[in-house]
């Protein structure tokens, strides 16, 4: 076999395996844009913590390519019942108890269990939850019924 049908022939595998390849499906996933760690981060342009590590992984092991879309907490449902977004994360089934779903959602398994807190300053520790008047919490976030007053230092 002369030099030129040895290159032909491994230009010819090496091409035809390169077109056989499969090309990951490309997924534009819509992120809560708020600094939230350590499961996630928007800070400077950039995604970032357990959720992305995560997402990444999920992707890897089922050959697709993801992008992340940060929003506003309240936009997220919006854009992703509108089409504008494949998946959005997090999310929970409750969390859409109220919505208008005019399709199909499937949900994930839970990734991550975790117990939310209130911070109250020192001078304050012993006013109970109905002594409460003020509650801070990040936009698009609403309390829940679940709130319990543990009265621990």
């Amino acid at each position: 076999m002369n030099a030129f049908r040895l290159i032909v022939l491994f230009l010819t595998i090496t091409l035809g395996c390169h077109s056989n390849a499969i090309e990951p499906k490309s997924l534009t996933v819509g992120v809560e844009a708020i600094h939230y760690p350590p499961f996630w981060s928007f800070k400077h342009h950039q995604y970032s913590g357990f959720a992305k590590a995560l997402l990444n992984l999920f992707a890897s092991k089922n050959n697709y390519q993801l992008s992340f879309r940060p929003l506003p907490v309240n936009r997220l449902w919006l854009e992703f019942t509108s089409g504008n977004i494949d998946l959005k994360f997090p999310d929970n089934p409750s969390w859409a108890a109220t919505k208008n779903i005019t399709q199909p959602i499937y949900y994930s398994q839970a990734v991550a269990h975790y117990v939310d807190g209130v911070l109250v300053k020192k001078k304050n520790r012993q006013i109970t939850l109905d002594q409460m008047s003020q509650l801070g919490i990040i936009r698009g976030f609403f309390p829940s019924n679940e709130i319990l007053y543990s009265g621990v230092n």
